[in-house]
């Protein structure tokens, strides 16, 4: 299942739940330039997913975003 795909669903069910809205939406605009080598596009992305959508987040997720934007 496809990160977009699961947060259509959860937005189905939950769409004011820890902005699974605002993240489906991000993700469909990103989706052309997240690719599996696109590390600048995906540090991009993890960046505004911690300093816009990061409420709710669980600590260890958020934690391997910030790794992983690091390194």
């Amino acid at each position: 299942m496809s990160a977009t795909h699961a947060f259509s669903e959860a937005e189905k069910i939950w769409p004011d739940y820890h902005n699974v809205a605002e993240i489906r939406q991000l993700l469909i605009k990103s989706k052309e330039a997240l690719g599996p080598n696109e590390s600048a596009k995906w540090k991009e992305f993890y960046n505004k997913l911690l300093r816009d959508f990061s409420w709710g987040m669980a600590p260890d997720v958020r934690q391997k975003m910030r790794d992983y934007i690091t390194k």
